[in-house]
């Protein structure tokens, strides 16, 4: 998904106010008026595809799926049997170790690693251990290395691995995402082989309360989610490009909505309405993209039969 720099932001904001710069008591209320744009258009539809992940697995506990979980997601790997759930589970050579564990939610049978020597992420046969014959490894840099403190999650590339004593191809290694909230929750993996049961759910401050799971011990599921917004933290008006950048989807919207709400502030609202006007013909152009792709039809619908009420 591409982004546009926190600073391009800033400078089209001036831009359109034909100043080249704002007063300090000015940038704040800016910052508050985007981040207000922000999230209108992250509320506008479920279906951004930078925000949307289908049927993605999680663990379940009494029932309740959390809306945070530190754990990764694989899959594509050419050892099939790899891909899954990887929880954490402890530690191994000081940094977080997780585990891929069978049905029975106890026998360990794959783990991701920091190896020994710091140098990279690996994934082994069985517990987390020191023996380190890697089926895959990962030496990307940026990743958390054993120096990090355990309570933060593991940083690891996703895409970056490369092929040990494993079968081609290379996994994807996927962190987890924080959940916005909730779209659907299936029993198994939904649109792959065969129909999947589709439980009802609610929603509480502690996750989503699944109902009437098909047995009490289930301890996974697969959830359809919005991943949560990340607001901007200020504007980069120096150039520092370190600061969180806009998604490309929203970037004319929040500027000119911006631009709009600061004139209004200040009392011009006829030429608030104008940019306004244009800020929403922005967005509408976006919010057609995720209907073409169609993923109101599969993400958000559900088939109801007078047996059953499944995906299929």
């Amino acid at each position: 998904m591409q982004t546009k720099a926190n600073q391009d932001l800033w400078d089209l904001i001036k831009a359109l106010s034909g100043t080249t710069d704002f007063t300090d008591e000015e940038i704040p209320l800016l910052l508050s008026l985007a981040n207000h744009r922000l999230r209108t258009a992250y509320d506008t539809t479920d279906t951004w595809p930078r925000y949307l992940v289908a049927y993605e697995p999680r663990t379940m506990t009494n029932q309740i799926v959390p809306l945070t979980e530190d754990a990764f997601y694989v899959f594509g790997a050419g050892t099939t049997a790899v891909d899954g759930l990887y929880t954490l589970n402890g530690a191994e050579n000081t940094a977080p170790a997780y585990t891929l564990y069978d049905t029975d939610g106890s026998t360990e049978l794959y783990s991701l690693i920091r190896n020994s020597g710091d140098t990279a992420w690996i994934i082994i046969s069985g517990a987390p251990t020191a023996t380190e014959t890697a089926l895959y490894s990962n030496s990307a840099s940026g990743q958390t290395a054993s120096t990090d403190a355990l309570t933060a999650n593991a940083v690891i590339d996703e895409t970056s691995w490369t092929v040990g004593t494993g079968t081609a191809n290379a996994p994807v290694v996927r962190d987890l995402g924080d959940i916005g909230h909730f779209m659907r929750i299936h029993r198994t993996r939904p649109f792959f082989t065969e129909s999947s049961i589709e439980y009802d759910f609610s929603v509480q401050s502690d996750g989503a309360h699944v109902m009437n799971p098909v047995q009490s011990t289930e301890s996974k599921i697969w959830a359809s989610y919005k991943k949560r917004l990340t607001e901007l933290t200020d504007f980069d008006v120096t150039g520092s490009s370190s600061l969180s950048e806009v998604p490309m989807e929203f970037f004319n919207y929040v500027a000119y909505g911006t631009f709009a709400d600061f004139l209004g502030m200040d009392g011009q609202d006829q030429k608030s309405l104008v940019r306004s006007q244009m800020a929403d013909k922005f967005l509408d152009q976006e919010l057609s993209k995720p209907d073409i792709v169609q993923n109101n039809n599969t993400v958000r619908q559900k088939i109801r039969t007078h047996v059953s009420k499944q995906s299929r």
